[in-house]
């Protein structure tokens, strides 16, 4: 079977990548010829265009500069179709099989995307495969906001549903009138049961978009106790001791499995984070909320997330049992991946 993925892979966001080629690789390792959509449409890919002429500051113009480098040079890693940003270049027709997901592909209000239908199926008359969408998620989408025609047209096009978070399967339930499969994030596909203990390093990580002022000292003031240094990756913090920015997205995952500690200040983060069993607190911000929430409640880690950042040295001298973390995330893993099997008929 030909299958292709359509979903959000060409931000410099290393969680972004990640769940693309976690997603495209498990599906390969199951016997199959995979490819992702290389498809973005004008909206969103002229709001992630470099533009240098925003950094007021040439430190963080060098440091967006390397960032931008270092994903040019991965994506050729993935396997990728043809780039466009007309979605009727696309050779629908090429595949037995369409999988949509994950990130926040239907995430229809944020107007940054794009507010594109074709998230929501609607491909064209040319394919005639299977429609699957694997952990979309509804991203911001606020509780009561006003569904667009061309979701309520789209979700029913699809032959098996998915969804990666309780909002999105809110949306899903409000449509169709029925309840979904709840599934686990593409990069807890290949989630190692068993994971090998590794020195750590004396460092805490910072992953996240934005630290406030009295989150920062508290960070600060951890790390100085506890000896560590603070190494910031994938987003600029100038207060960090270390600012990474040319760490690649297949390289991020080693540096969280050798912290001491996690700032996990995204949704992708705090996935790794569990992932790479390292201790972590995820600091609370709206934008990520309706994510992270689901995926911390099934890993029983919702004390994880911090919205006093008087609580994070609390919060990390309390040690994560990540023995009992795994046997709750074990059978949420084993369905994920039968959903997949099940609905592209791998078995």
């Amino acid at each position: 079977m030909k299958i292709g993925i359509l979903t959000f892979h060409l931000g410099p966001n290393h969680g972004g990548y990640l769940q693309a080629w976690c997603l495209c690789d498990f599906l390969t390792r199951e016997g199959h010829e995979v490819e992702i959509i290389n498809y973005k449409n004008a909206t969103l890919h002229e709001d992630e265009k470099f533009k240098p002429w925003v950094y007021r500051r040439p430190l963080k113009l060098y440091h967006a500069w390397v960032k931008e480098r270092v994903f040019k040079k991965a994506y050729p890693q993935l396997v990728l179709s043809d780039f466009t940003t007309d979605k009727d270049a696309v050779k629908w027709g090429d595949y037995d099989a369409m999988v949509v997901g994950s990130d926040v592909v239907w995430d229809f209000c944020w107007p940054r995307l794009g507010k594109d239908p074709i998230y929501f199926g609607h491909f064209g008359k040319s394919f005639q495969g299977l429609r699957v969408s694997y952990a979309p998620s509804v991203g911001t989408m606020k509780p009561g906001a006003e569904i667009p025609e061309w979701v309520k047209s789209g979700l029913p096009l699809f032959d098996h549903i998915s969804v990666r978070d309780e909002a999105t399967l809110g949306l899903v339930q409000e449509v169709l009138g029925r309840s979904v499969t709840q599934v686990v994030d593409p990069t807890w596909l290949d989630f190692d049961y068993e994971i090998k203990k590794s020195e750590k390093a004396k460092i805490i990580v910072v992953y996240a978009y934005e630290i406030s002022p009295e989150l920062r000292d508290e960070i600060c003031d951890y790390a100085k106790r506890e000896g560590l240094k603070i190494v910031a990756v994938g987003y600029y913090h100038g207060w960090a001791d270390k600012n990474d920015l040319a760490l690649s997205p297949l390289e991020w995952p080693r540096l969280v499995a050798s912290a001491v500690a996690m700032i996990a200040g995204t949704f992708h983060g705090t996935l790794y984070a569990i992932k790479m069993q390292c201790q972590f607190v995820t600091p609370y911000h709206p934008q990520i909320h309706n994510r992270v929430s689901t995926a911390l409640k099934i890993s029983g880690l919702e004390s994880r997330l911090v919205k006093n950042p008087k609580d994070l040295d609390k919060t990390f001298s309390n040690p994560i049992d990540y023995k009992k973390t795994v046997e709750l995330l074990k059978p949420h893993i084993e369905e994920s991946r039968n959903f997949l099997r099940e609905s592209l008929c791998l078995k």
